[in-house]
């Protein structure tokens, strides 16, 4: 196995467990809690915005190490910064994907030639090197009054244009009327419950064939499908929450397609990935509608 899918496969494990960790008696219970875990992963030279499975990858490993920066960059990039990686430091693998380039006579074929595969990348975090300062180490999430709503946040969400209905029992996304449908903000336990529900559903609202045209597909007619859909717009909601500076908060009707997914994790790390790709997909779709945009997303 090369280096690329053991990062990918050993990623998928941490996922798997974080899940199983979280599933309390048929709900779903957040099993990390931190700071950096809601940082962008930024790339420190380019200062764009890793995507996909880099960018849960990262962010969950800055958790993991304590780091308060989201600012990452390889080896070679720091160098390029003028800073210098503290000696003894271990570094994070991150994946991207290139286009495999056959060495053979143009007249010849083959079926890899043109194919993506993945290779892996090393990279440091700004707390891992000497010489270089981004000037935002974070101690904690942006503080957010649990019982009012945020001008800013919500100005985030009209950037949109989605149309969002109030003061119905239920949080969906209907797909034929092209609607977000919330309940109250005061029937929520606080802000953070009500801007990761409706981070969520802006996930799948970003569906629509007018977006970036994601396969959705109903829960009576194929209960996979339907879970993956699920856990694409939670990996999103991740993201938006993430670029807003607030802790996503889990819902308990998510654990059934979380553990859904456990299972089919297990035999295919790959859907992680792909899953990871299309959250990010939309979450670039999003983030291009704000009008003061300025971070920029990369895969690598």
């Amino acid at each position: 196995m090369t280096k690329a899918r053991e990062v990918m496969e050993e990623f998928a494990q941490r996922v798997i467990k974080s899940i199983e960790d979280g599933l309390v008696e048929g709900k779903w219970v957040k099993p990390w809690h931190g700071s950096t875990f809601f940082l962008p992963p930024v790339n420190a030279l380019t200062n764009k915005v890793y995507q996909g499975g880099n960018f849960m990858l990262f962010a969950a490993m800055g958790e993991t190490l304590g780091f308060h920066s989201g600012y990452w960059a390889t080896y070679k990039q720091w160098t390029e910064l003028g800073a210098q990686v503290q000696k003894g430091s271990k570094g994070t693998t991150g994946i991207k994907w290139v286009v495999n380039e056959c060495k053979h006579a143009p007249d010849e074929q083959c079926e890899r030639c043109g194919r993506m595969f993945p290779v892996a990348f090393t990279v440091f975090n700004e707390q891992q090197v000497e010489g270089w300062s981004s000037g935002t180490i974070v101690d904690e999430p942006t503080p957010m009054n649990p019982d009012e709503r945020s001008p800013e946040i919500d100005q985030f969400f009209a950037n949109t244009g989605a149309v969002i209905e109030y003061g119905l029992g239920t949080a969906s996304y209907m797909p034929m009327s092209d609607v977000i449908r919330m309940p109250k903000f005061e029937d929520f336990f606080d802000a953070r419950y009500f801007y990761s529900t409706l981070s969520h559903e802006l996930v799948h609202w970003t569906s629509h064939s007018s977006r970036v045209n994601r396969e959705v597909v109903p829960y009576y007619r194929d209960q996979g499908k339907y879970a993956f859909e699920e856990l694409v717009a939670e990996l999103g909601a991740t993201m938006l929450c993430a670029h807003l500076r607030i802790e996503e908060q889990p819902r308990d009707d998510h654990a059934q397609y979380l553990a859904h997914w456990v299972g089919h994790l297990k035999d295919d790390y790959k859907m992680l990935w792909k899953a990871c790709s299309l959250a990010s997909k939309a979450v670039e779709y999003v983030m291009a509608l704000q009008p003061s945009e300025k971070e920029e997303l990369v895969a690598a």
